[in-house]
């Protein structure tokens, strides 16, 4: 009984799902998936561990995201198909992250990295496709266990539990159930 109510108390935490214009797109335990689990994106996967669960947060246009919740706190997974590259900041390319190029970004929250990878609108270069960030990440060797079950180069969304679509054709495109 209590851990139900332990439960109901962090859902009603998190915001609802919004998309273009802050529109709610549903309840959050409708969005709601418990790791292990693979989520994705239009051109990216997450993979949830044990002990996290994830929420979606928005879908619009251009871009849809996930909020990770650990259990001491929290970070998003952001994909688009229009991310600038800051200019004012200086990134610096992390090695050791897969096989694509991460650059982290210092910020007043805690850093900030953008995944590059190749998607279909970009095949034969590498373009900016998925911010992460939030409080739980320091920038420590923690950082790059996270940023290793992010995958930029999805070819194929059969292992997917969970898959949002953002975009015109894909805004309200959801497969799979939630856990």
């Amino acid at each position: 009984m209590l851990a139900t109510a332990l439960i109901a108390g962090l859902v009603a935490q998190i915001e609802p799902p919004r998309g273009v214009n802050g529109s709610i797109l549903g309840s959050v335990a409708d969005f709601r998936t418990r790791g292990p689990a693979r989520l994705c994106l239009e051109h990216s996967s997450f993979d949830a561990v044990r002990g996290e669960t994830v929420y979606l947060d928005y879908l619009g246009i251009h871009w849809g995201g996930l909020r990770v919740r650990t259990s001491r706190s929290h970070y998003y997974v952001k994909e688009g198909d229009n991310w600038g590259i800051p200019r004012r900041e200086i990134g610096r390319t992390i090695r050791g992250t897969r096989h694509r190029r991460v650059v982290r970004y210092p910020s007043p929250g805690g850093p900030r990295y953008l995944i590059y990878g190749r998607t279909d609108y970009s095949p034969d270069r590498d373009r900016p496709v998925a911010w992460v960030d939030g409080p739980a990440l320091a920038g420590t060797d923690a950082d790059r266990r996270i940023l290793d079950r992010i995958d930029v180069e999805l070819e194929n969304f059969e292992s997917c539990q969970r898959t949002y679509g953002y975009g015109w054709d894909g805004w309200f495109a959801t497969r799979g159930d939630s856990r």
